[in-house]
């Protein structure tokens, strides 16, 4: 089975990777990337084609968010069941996009968030230009973590030839992680 997928995925990559980020999401998109690093496709066509899936289901998201998702009774008992998450998206920002960009990072409330965007009457073409540039961030981030795991701790090194170099990329990463967490953690309490 693992071979026939394998066949697929070599045959036509551009294709699945469309398909795999509009199902999938980010779990998808992570081992595409790891493939990638195998030899099974090019970076570019990883890039493109799953920047344009995961446009395309944020769009869909948001437009149920603001469509079907408004006309069922079962959506007002889930906000009520997550309303600790509705008071933190509250609390991170009444700026739609900047909380689609911060919840981007945040596994497991993207479609959440994209959803209640969508409900608070937020326009389609609003939310696709905030989307476009919340996406070009997150995407490449996906993408190499998923890209490195794949080439291993040695495509790391080949990376960073210097050794100085490859610990100043990880303090520089330690320190956007902490300072992130810590302007998050600021919002959620004001």
């Amino acid at each position: 089975m693992l071979e026939s997928f394998l066949d697929i995925f070599r045959s036509c990559p551009p294709v699945l990777f469309f398909i795999g980020s509009i199902i999938g999401g980010e779990e998808v998109i992570l081992t595409f990337a790891f493939m990638v690093a195998q030899g099974f496709s090019t970076e570019i066509d990883l890039f493109i084609y799953c920047y344009l899936g995961t446009m395309f289901s944020d769009v869909c998201w948001f437009l149920s968010g603001r469509h079907f998702f408004k006309k069922m009774s079962f959506f007002e008992r889930l906000s009520v069941k997550y309303n600790k998450v509705v008071h933190f998206l509250k609390k991170v920002s009444k700026k739609p996009f900047v909380l689609l960009f911060i919840t981007k990072f945040i596994y497991g409330t993207r479609v959440f968030t994209i959803i209640y965007v969508g409900l608070e009457g937020l326009k389609l073409s609003k939310f696709f230009l905030y989307n476009i540039f919340v996406v070009l961030a997150w995407l490449p981030i996906v993408l190499s973590v998923g890209w490195l795991a794949g080439r291993g701790m040695s495509g790391i090194l080949n990376i960073y030839e210097n050794t100085g170099l490859a610990l100043l990329g990880i303090l520089v990463f330690i320190i956007v992680t902490v300072l992130t967490r810590n302007f998050i953690s600021k919002k959620a309490i004001e």
